[in-house]
């Protein structure tokens, strides 16, 4: 518990992309306990912090973040940066795919197939 008694807990939600989402609601959350509530961030901000899915994800990097630092202050900026970096790479971010695509518009001589960059937007 903070030392204004109030009780927090910071849950987030499943479902894929919302992970990212949550990245930029908790950052504002955070600024807001931060400016306007006068919580130092080395205090304990959240009670429980919880999710589900990539919800859980998320709460996970967020505690060991504070575990590790022993401050919350940098980790809105931490979630944010894993999700700015993150990306599953496909079988069509393989470079091979990138030149067999280009060398099989070359060969066909079929200028109506896409270019190679279209073709991995598309299959990814």
């Amino acid at each position: 518990m903070n030392n204004k008694g109030k009780h927090r807990a910071l849950v987030f939600q499943g479902g894929g992309a919302l992970g990212a989402y949550e990245a930029g609601a908790f950052k504002s959350i955070y600024e807001y306990i931060i400016e306007r509530e006068g919580v130092h961030a080395e205090e304990n901000m959240f009670d429980v912090v919880a999710g589900t899915s990539i919800g859980a994800i998320n709460a996970t990097l967020l505690v060991d973040y504070v575990i590790k630092n022993e401050t919350w202050r940098g980790s809105a900026e931490m979630l944010e940066s894993f999700w700015n970096e993150f990306k599953a790479m496909t079988w069509a971010d393989n470079p091979f795919f990138l030149a067999w695509w280009g060398g099989l518009r070359t060969i066909l001589g079929n200028w109506h197939i896409s270019f190679p960059e279209t073709a991995r937007r598309y299959w990814s």
